[in-house]
């Protein structure tokens, strides 16, 4: 999913021929490594759909990455930075997951939109602990969430200074990232 932040709604004839130029950039750019690409919209949304071999399968994130990743540069150069939201959901050998991989994208999408350090372009699969976040609304009831289940972390080791808390804290900076983790706590 691509999402135009600013559409120029007011003046049906430029938006007409913005719609046309953001499809065309991203088609272009997408059939350079995708033979099948088809792109629908509704208002400022664009959905695209990419058919593959079976046997490509491990290949397409990353080749969705560097195909989306120069179509925004294009898009942004054409009509000005940080007009683009993108997010993609997981890729599925199987046309009956189409729908699940939507609503992947579309939580994707929201995460690009409520995260903005996460960049313009969200993968679903990169997501992390963000997937969770994206879906409570009500910061209270977070909050709430957060002090019932961290208090126990709090009274857990007081004498070592919180480590758990401190190492949650991390884990959760890295995106989840055990690794990045481990490295950042030592």
């Amino acid at each position: 999913l691509v999402e135009c932040l600013q559409p120029y709604e007011e003046n049906d004839y430029f938006w007409n021929q913005s719609e046309e130029l953001i499809s065309n950039i991203l088609k272009g750019q997408i059939r350079k490594k995708f033979d099948q690409v088809i792109i629908g919209t509704n208002g400022s949304l664009f959905t695209i759909l990419v058919s593959y071999p079976a046997e490509r399968k491990a290949d397409v994130a990353r080749l969705l990455r560097e195909q989306l990743k120069a179509a925004l540069e294009q898009l942004e150069g054409n009509m000005g930075k940080g007009q683009f939201l993108m997010g993609i959901g997981n890729a599925y050998p199987e046309l009956k997951m189409v729908g699940k991989s939507f609503k992947e994208a579309t939580t994707a999408l929201s995460i690009a939109k409520k995260f903005e350090r996460k960049g313009s372009i969200v993968f679903f699969e990169d997501a992390g602990i963000h997937r969770i976040l994206s879906m409570i609304s009500n910061t209270e009831l977070m909050r709430d969430f957060c002090t019932d289940f961290l208090s126990d972390l709090l009274k857990a080791e007081p004498e070592n200074g919180n480590v758990l808390l401190e190492t949650l804290h991390t884990y959760l900076l890295c995106d989840c990232g055990i690794k990045e983790t481990a490295q950042k706590m030592f």
